[in-house]
């Protein structure tokens, strides 16, 4: 069984939840996220005429949580208790299956992201409604990222103004085009969590700069250190968007497919980014964290001197006035 993700999701904000963040003037500084980029390559390619050819179809990928129970999944197949889906092939991370009356192909992935070639719209809702009992920590509709593409057929296995060349039928070309788009889908819901933790964190030196307070305990900075811990091991350490997948070690001559589609959509930068940007709240924290450990200490010194004057004053009180002045003792 596939573990939970340490990322919480359900620090995601709807989208069409824009009012408190454009209030603060963040909305206007969020940036593109990677399927609204390459819809304005598109928009601009239309308009400047530039000649594309006529797609031969489409190709949705959409991250519905998580994590794939792909054994379950697996085994509901086998029990033909998914009516609608047919398993054809199995791997560590991945599956083909083909869906519906038509037997069109989809790709499943075991960090919660399906890639859909040739779906309508119902076909869609359809293929969602019937994975929602096999996925780990489901996205809500608004919550769910996804993206498109259209692919043609072409002389040489390519990715080029957002549109797959496709060159042979076989199923591994298609799974070398659809497992790096589902690892940019995948990392675009790393990427709002990350920016929705950066909205969280951008009052904090704001309230310092204006009040030179720290509003926060060092256990609350310790715990959001811990977390943005999480979010760096899950982001490096998922080997399913870091590293070639398994799958193109055995299938070697379709790597190169899967690097040029990657490299298309800029995964190892976005995960350079996203390290970056992750830096920075760690060194905010950081800093929090060592001005409040300073401060502790001062506090500290201001006891012992507190002490030590109350010593003394015990000891002026006792020796001079008890002891010489009235002779008590």
């Amino acid at each position: 069984m596939a573990s939970p993700s340490p990322l919480d999701y359900r620090r995601l904000p709807d989208v069409d939840d824009t009012d408190s963040w454009s209030d603060s003037g963040y909305a206007h500084r969020k940036p593109l996220r990677a399927a609204k980029k390459r819809a304005d390559i598109q928009t601009t390619i239309r308009e400047k005429n530039e000649h594309v050819a006529e797609p031969a179809g489409n190709v949705w990928c959409c991250c519905l949580g998580g994590a794939m129970l792909m054994e379950k999944i697996a085994d509901a197949c086998k029990k033909n208790r998914l009516k609608d889906l047919r398993m054809e092939r199995r791997f560590s991370e991945a599956m083909f299956v083909k869906a519906f009356e038509r037997g069109k192909n989809c790709f499943i992935f075991r960090f919660g992201t399906v890639v859909c070639w040739d779906f309508n719209a119902d076909e869609r809702q359809r293929l969602v409604q019937l994975l929602l009992p096999f996925i780990v920590e489901v996205l809500t509709e608004k919550q769910r990222e996804e993206d498109d593409m259209s692919y043609v057929w072409g002389d040489k296995p390519q990715i080029r103004k957002d549109t797959m060349h496709l060159v042979t039928s076989d199923m591994f070309e298609k799974l070398a085009y659809s497992y790096a788009f589902a690892q940019s889908v995948k990392l675009t819901v790393f990427e709002e969590v990350i920016e929705n933790t950066i909205e969280s964190t951008r009052n904090i030196p704001e309230g310092l700069m204006k009040t030179g307070k720290i509003h926060l305990k060092r256990e609350d900075i310790s715990k959001k250190i811990g977390e943005l811990f999480l979010q760096r091991c899950y982001v490096n350490l998922h080997t399913d968007i870091l590293d070639t997948p398994d799958i193109f070690w055995e299938f070697d001559e379709f790597e190169g497919t899967y690097s040029s589609c990657r490299g298309y959509l800029e995964i190892t930068k976005r995960v350079e980014i996203l390290n970056q940007r992750l830096d920075i709240i760690k060194d905010l924290y950081d800093m929090l964290h060592n001005e409040l450990t300073i401060q502790h200490g001062y506090k500290l010194e201001w006891i012992v001197i507190y002490l030590i004057c109350i010593e003394v004053a015990i000891e002026v009180i006792w020796n001079i006035l008890i002891k010489d002045v009235f002779g008590w003792v």
